[in-house]
């Protein structure tokens, strides 16, 4: 087919997730992000981060949460 869309790899991405298949979801996510557009940034960076969470990755989850909002940083600093 050759279709590629930013929401397509988003979609692989979560069931690969939740077929358990770790590295292949992450990938997954790496190409939603070359491909996507603004509108589903946000989207994308949201399930990055929920899969960080469900791997126990809390820094990877929080550099990720804070990706699109740097001001939080200052307001909520990171502490180990």
């Amino acid at each position: 087919m050759g279709m590629k869309s930013a929401e397509l790899f988003n979609n692989l991405g979560l069931c690969c997730y939740y077929a358990q298949q770790f590295d292949m979801a992450m990938n997954s996510f790496e190409s939603a992000l070359e491909l996507a557009e603004d509108d589903i940034m946000a989207d994308i960076w949201y399930n990055i981060s929920h899969v960080a969470l469900g791997l126990g990755d809390m820094s990877l989850s929080y550099q990720v949460s804070f990706h699109c909002q740097p001001k939080l940083l200052k307001v909520f600093p990171f502490s180990a």
